[in-house]
């Protein structure tokens, strides 16, 4: 059985947030270092529900239902962390400022979290701004329901930025891979990125690999990949250094939503 101790032997998991309203689901919970080692956490919960039985189907990432029907709408909540990385409290992030063109899909999806400018910033992205429901990234602050869009070509999907303390950090040109989450280390930002094998046929499932990134944003080096468990859907949205580890935030099957701590060692070693 796939577990992420068949390649880091020392890490181990945790639930990071239960559901905590009916019918709405946790999923790609993001957390991020701001200053004087305080730690924050932006979550996305939406009525999308994927099935998970006693046992993983390799296909069933496609299907995905919404009790009651209607359009799939994402609420965002943010809350800082105490010392050992618990919410201290979430608030519901406001609705953004944005037209309603394309009402299929509502609100900010899988936002990253990152200390930028002397505030809490997000980088997700959004698809009720377009009438053709393509998605741009989505740039905001917390608290505030202002959101700047940053255009892509005509029909060009942008997804899975990676905001950080220089920019938005946006791999996929690069590598073909999709953006996790970024630390900063000395000489430029430790981050982990994703990617899917069998996409859009039967037996997909999502890998990992850690990065080394550059002040620039250019990847210097990557890992080979690994994976969470035997579920298709493990997403990774954030990243901090917190205690000698490495500690990742995801969700599992976009409905669960769990923290893995790694020792940085190992890592290290996993890039070397």
């Amino acid at each position: 059985m796939t577990d992420l101790t068949d390649y880091f032997p020392g890490a181990s998991t945790c639930e990071f947030q239960p559901p905590w309203q009916e019918d709405w689901y946790p999923y790609v919970p993001s957390i991020a270092e701001g200053p004087d080692g305080q730690y924050a956490a932006l979550i996305g919960t939406n009525n999308l529900v994927r099935p998970k039985g006693e046992t993983p189907q390799r296909d069933d990432w496609r299907t995905a239902e919404i009790p009651g029907g209607g359009p799939i709408v994402t609420r965002n909540y943010f809350s800082l962390l105490d010392d050992d990385l618990r919410p201290i409290e979430w608030i519901e992030e406001p609705r953004p400022d944005l037209p309603m063109n394309f009402p299929e899909v509502q609100g900010i999806g899988e936002p990253r979290l990152c200390w930028c400018d002397g505030a809490w910033r997000w980088a997700g992205m959004s698809r009720q701004h377009l009438a053709s429901g393509v998605a741009n990234f989505a740039l905001g602050t917390v608290g505030s329901p202002e959101v700047e869009i940053i255009p892509a070509p005509d029909g060009v999907w942008m997804k899975n930025p990676m905001p950080s303390a220089v920019g938005i950090i946006d791999i996929y040109p690069q590598t073909g891979l999709h953006g996790s989450g970024v630390a900063p280390v000395e000489d430029g930002f430790l981050g982990v990125v994703h990617h899917y094998q069998n996409f859009h046929a039967p037996g997909m499932f999502s890998e990992h690999r850690f990065a080394l990134i550059d002040m620039d944003g250019n990847v210097e080096r990557l890992s080979e990949p690994f994976r969470f468990s035997v579920w298709p859907l493990d997403i990774v949205a954030g990243i901090v250094l917190h205690r000698g580890d490495v500690v990742l935030s995801y969700s599992q099957q976009d409905r669960e939503t769990h923290l893995a701590r790694i020792p940085l060692d190992e890592v290290l070693g996993w890039l070397a």
